[in-house]
């Protein structure tokens, strides 16, 4: 197995003979040689459990993040960081599956959440609050952070399950159920409801209200957006005052 420390010597390895033009390049080209040169299988990335995916779905309710096809991310597993690797994220067990290279979309291997310390997909950046040393008993996993200039609102993005019936097919369908976080000076609350929002902020009572009237549709479509919105709208009252 490679270790943590020998992909860091590697690197280092790296600059010291390609002088001060290297130390401009991005970590990424460096890390990415070196995954390149000792190949993936031997990673430390690669050593988790097949990821089984028993669940029929149809008209694309699935249980992933965004798309149930592996996308292009990166990660960082054990501290060491990954990029340009094939990722899917199942947010109804809060699980991350990575699809090794040149293998069938049809194998995944699970990334072990103790290990996991972030990952980005597409332009979201996902944290495993779940590593933190002292956190409140409802914060537990992975979530999307999202900082803001006055507070961090943290999403946790999840899908319950029904199972449906169509003449003699049974398939599974999958419907968002997000939560919430607001971090604010370290200390982690609760924001799932309108009344959770004001109480964070009580000054802001009336443009909270008016907000949650003026975007109904977005907050039944897509939550998450809704929320993204909201906090940005509180946050700019909060710094600029409008």
């Amino acid at each position: 197995m490679i270790g943590c420390d020998k992909h860091f010597v590697f690197a280092c390895v790296c600059l010291a003979f390609l002088g001060i033009e290297a130390r401009s390049q991005k970590a990424a080209d460096i890390y990415n040689a070196y995954d390149a040169a000792t190949g993936l299988e031997n990673l430390n990335i690669n050593n988790g459990r097949a990821y089984p995916n028993p669940y029929k779905v149809k008209n694309g309710n699935h249980q992933f993040y965004d798309r149930d096809d592996y996308v292009s991310g990166s990660v960082v597993y054990n501290g060491q960081p990954y990029f340009d690797v094939s990722l899917r994220y199942d947010i109804y067990h809060d699980i991350l599956v990575l699809r090794p290279k040149n293998i069938s979309n049809n194998i995944g291997t699970i990334l072990e959440k103790n290990f996991v310390d972030s990952f980005a997909i597409g332009s979201a950046t996902f944290v495993n609050l779940g590593n933190l040393t002292a956190k409140p008993d409802f914060v537990s996993g992975y979530y999307e952070k999202v900082e803001g200039k006055s507070f961090t609102l943290y999403a946790k993005h999840h899908k319950f399950r029904r199972e449906r019936h169509d003449g003699s097919v049974t398939y599974e369908e999958f419907s968002q159920d997000p939560n919430f976080i607001v971090e604010r000076n370290g200390t982690f609350s609760k924001a799932n409801s309108k009344n959770d929002v004001i109480a964070l902020f009580p000054d802001q009572k009336q443009r909270i209200r008016d907000f949650y009237q003026k975007e109904r549709e977005l907050f039944k479509k897509t939550p998450v957006q809704f929320m993204k919105k909201l906090l940005q709208h509180i946050d700019n009252f909060n710094v600029y005052g409008s």
